[in-house]
């Protein structure tokens, strides 16, 4: 929605919500109204945006609203023909819909009809809304009443609602991040290594971490058929995790040890983990909401790292070795104080 909008919403909201209002019938212009009753009539044009609180908008047989139209416990008839060319949010509201809206519209709580010729064009998205089967018969001063801004509170506590999966997104990037500062505290030269596995190795670390999570399910499925060793499937799905885990936290080391490089920074080991890994869940996460290809990108970041720590905890057997870390000193760093 347009940015102007929303900032003419937020500084006018506070200013009136302690003033009430008596019900008033006005030509609409644009702004915001308590207690109105509004008519758009046929053939007219308004251009704006409108608040309205506790009133009634009719827009009539090919009447035109050019603007956004915000909405707090009030109703909206759009007559066959007529067109709202904006995006609508409506609160506790009802609407009537036989016409056109050009922009999208999303209602949280209320009611809303729509007709077999409304048309809107954008996203329509309806939380706690009834859909009414057939036409509401509100009349204009059916919400004509006193204002009062703790009727706005069960609709502003919906509104959370949509952002409540980012939320948990969030909270587990944090929780990983914590997670990841706390493991390289004790376990740093296993997460440099399992790092090293997966920037030199990547094939081989993701076609094992592939071929990990192929086997290991069919291998725990057969440990709790046998019922004698469902402990020994439980501690192997156990192992399981925590492999993934410690494989995306040395991901997110060599993630954030390089963007540090990138601007040329250098911080603790502990701290460069909890950055990458926070980094990394957040991408991966924001990855995932592309359609179809999106949960590719997190899922091979899973396979490397699990790969990796398989590498790293068994790699010798199999005889595979890493060249020593070597690092590279400013021209004008003076030689190490321990060579004798």
């Amino acid at each position: 929605m347009k940015t102007r909008f929303w900032i003419f919403c937020s500084l006018f909201l506070l200013l009136f919500l302690a003033f009430p209002a008596q019900a008033q019938t006005t030509r609409v212009r644009p702004g915001i109204y308590f207690d109105s009753a509004l008519v758009i009539q046929s053939g007219e044009t308004v251009e704006g945006d409108l608040l309205l609180f506790n009133s009634m908008l009719t827009i009539e047989k090919a009447g035109v609203l050019k603007g956004d139209l915000l909405m707090f416990n009030s109703g909206l008839d759009v007559g066959e023909g007529a067109l709202l060319s904006g995006d609508l949010l409506a609160f506790d509201s009802t609407l009537r819909l036989d016409g056109e809206i050009s922009g999208d519209l999303l209602t949280f709580g209320g009611a809303l009809w729509k007709g077999d010729r409304a048309r809107i064009d954008g996203e329509l998205l309806t939380q706690g809304t009834l859909r009414l089967k057939t036409p509401p018969s509100f009349s204009q001063a059916s919400f004509l009443s006193s204002f009062s801004p703790w009727g706005l509170l069960p609709s502003l506590r919906r509104m959370p609602l949509m952002f409540l999966p980012w939320v948990r997104v969030l909270g587990t990037a944090i929780l990983l991040a914590l997670l990841a500062l706390t493991v390289t505290l004790f376990l740093e030269y296993p997460l440099q290594r399992t790092a090293r596995f997966i920037v030199l190795q990547p094939i081989l670390s993701g076609g094992l971490g592939l071929l990990t999570l192929l086997v290991a399910p069919l291998l725990i499925l057969v440990l709790v058929i046998t019922l004698v060793f469902i402990p020994l499937a439980l501690l192997l799905m156990m192992a399981l995790l925590l492999s993934l885990l410690f494989g995306w936290i040395s991901l997110g080391l060599e993630l954030g040890d390089r963007l540090l490089q990138l601007f040329a920074r250098r911080w603790p080991l502990p701290w460069t983990a909890a950055l990458g890994t926070f980094l990394l869940t957040l991408f991966t996460a924001a990855m995932g909401e592309i359609p179809c290809v999106g949960w590719l990108v997190g899922f091979t970041a899973a396979l490397l790292g699990l790969g990796a720590t398989f590498l790293m905890a068994f790699g010798y057997r199999l005889g595979l070795s890493l060249p020593e870390h070597s690092v590279s000193l400013p021209a004008d760093s003076p030689p190490s104080a321990s060579q004798d």
